[in-house]
C-alpha cells in the first residue's frame, strides 16, 4: 500500500485526524472526556499523519517535548484496518528522527500496564517493546487505581539516522 507521512502545524487539521482516527479506536480511546483533553492539547504539540495515496487519513502520532531533551509520545493512534502493516513502526521512526533532530535523548510513552490485562494494550505494549521501549515504572494512581499507567522509555542518544 502506498502511503505518506507528513508533519502537520496548522492546529486545526491536528485536531480533526486525531478526531477521525481516535473515533475508530474504542478499545483504545472509550473515555470522551480524556478524549476531549486529547484533541484540545495535541494542538501545541509536532503532529505527524499518515495517508494513503487518495489523502485518506490512516493514523497520527503527537509528541510533546519535555526539558530540550526527552520527548513523551503524547498519543498515537493506527486505523484497525491498517494496523500490523509496519505502519505504526514507519510513523514512530518518522517521529524519533524529528526527536534525534530536535536533540532529545529520550522518549517516554504511557500506557495501560499489562497488570491490566486488556487485550488491546496487551497488544500497544508489545508493539512499543519491539520498537525498543523498556519498561521503566508503573503508577498506580497515575490516572486511577483500576488503570494502572505503565511508563516505557527509550534511549535514542546514540541512534543515528
Amino acid at each position: 500500500m502506498n502511503h505518506r507521512i507528513e508533519q502537520i502545524n496548522e492546529p486545526e487539521i491536528k485536531q480533526k485526524i486525531a478526531i477521525e482516527v481516535i473515533a475508530t479506536l474504542p478499545e483504545w480511546f472509550g473515555n470522551a472526556e480524556a478524549n476531549n483533553k486529547y484533541v484540545e492539547e495535541l494542538k501545541q504539540y509536532a503532529f505527524f499523519s499518515v495517508f494513503r495515496e487518495t489523502n485518506e487519513v490512516i493514523g497520527f502520532a503527537s509528541l510533546k517535548i519535555h526539558h530540550s531533551k526527552t520527548a513523551d509520545i503524547f498519543i498515537v493512534g493506527i486505523k484497525p484496518e491498517f494496523q500490523r502493516q509496519r505502519i505504526g513502526k514507519e510513523l514512530f521512526l518518522v517521529c524519533e528522527k524529528y526527536c534525534k533532530l530536535n536533540k532529545c535523548t529520550r522518549i517516554v510513552v504511557k500506557t495501560l500496564s499489562e497488570l491490566s490485562q486488556y487485550e488491546p494494550y496487551l497488544r500497544t505494549v508489545r508493539f512499543y517493546k519491539k520498537l525498543g521501549f523498556e519498561e521503566l515504572i508503573t503508577f498506580d494512581e497515575f490516572w486511577d487505581i483500576n488503570n494502572k499507567c505503565l511508563l516505557l522509555i527509550k534511549d535514542i542518544k546514540n541512534h543515528n539516522f
